[in-house]
């Protein structure tokens, strides 16, 4: 019987502790699906902490600094996410999903991942604001030819041959950054983990972009302009929406459903909140 477990990568920089949000989704993954959950982080991020999950050390890669609130510039901090396509190589699993920290799991619902008997990767091609205003409207191409973006949020694969080579494309196009921004005429210079993943699956599908499988259905994303707050398997997203020329406050309950939360800082709060008042209701 093949093993099956999740992964995720946690560096910790100035802005944000990556190692707490990984427990905390970690601690989620075992209570609605019960599953073994590796942790890849570096010593300096774990220090003497323990996790109670796998743990891999493994140094960190960064691709720059970004301004982790694009609002405010004393929110700078180095990215460290750039070294997600060693999963392949470091994944004790046979079956693996790689997660972003930033994921509040609900549900029990990516486990249908591990029934999947056709394809070795799979990762979302849509993502869906759940606030309804278009947060992500444009996000779905990239670059002037208008490229397929597939979200490298939740990755699922298996090890196999074609698993491999998705991963060492990745590897590959990371190195040559630049050459890739020319060639699929993007704007950003900054690495960005869904366009390495992106431009592999269609190498590896032949540019043939209605034959790259995908995850069904959408992700599910708050972006970042939105506060939340989590209580058990339910979700308060709040957010301003402007009607007749003025703001106004709204907000949407989300339950029983993955929610990719974009505003780490109030993730953050959420996740000392719920350590606060473990057992006891939130005060919404």
């Amino acid at each position: 019987m093949s093993s099956h477990g999740f992964m995720i990568f946690a560096y910790n920089n100035e802005q944000h502790d990556y190692l707490k949000q990984a427990i905390f989704l970690a601690d989620r993954i075992t209570k609605y699906m019960d599953l073994p959950v590796t942790i890849v982080t570096n010593k300096k991020t774990l220090g003497e902490q323990t996790t109670g999950y796998n743990v891999i050390i493994t140094d960190s890669e960064s691709k720059g600094s970004r301004r982790m609130d694009r609002n405010k510039k004393d929110t700078v901090g180095v990215w460290y996410n750039a070294n997600r396509n060693d999963a392949y190589e470091l994944t004790p699993y046979d079956e693996t999903i790689v997660i972003d920290s930033d994921v509040v799991v609900c549900s029990p619902d990516l486990t249908w991942l591990f029934n999947n008997n056709v394809d070795s990767f799979l990762c979302y091609r849509d993502a869906f604001d759940v606030t309804n205003r278009g947060g992500l409207d444009g996000d779905d191409t990239f670059g002037q030819f208008k490229m397929p973006h597939f979200w490298a949020t939740i990755i699922y694969f298996r090890k196999d041959a074609s698993a491999k080579r998705i991963f060492e494309n990745i590897a590959m196009i990371k190195e040559y950054w630049a050459f890739f921004k020319e060639l699929y005429k993007f704007s950003t210079g900054l690495y960005r983990n869904d366009y390495a993943v992106s431009i592999a699956l269609l190498m590896e599908y032949g540019h043939r972009v209605d034959a790259v499988p995908s995850v069904y259905g959408k992700l599910f994303t708050a972006t970042p302009d939105t506060e939340i707050k989590i209580s058990g398997n339910e979700i308060v997203v709040q957010f301003d929406k402007h009607e007749n020329n003025t703001s106004v406050p709204k907000e949407i309950l989300i339950s029983a459903q993955d929610v990719h939360c974009l505003n780490k800082f109030s993730l953050e709060k959420a996740i000392y909140l719920n350590s606060v008042h473990y057992k006891e209701e939130l005060p919404f």
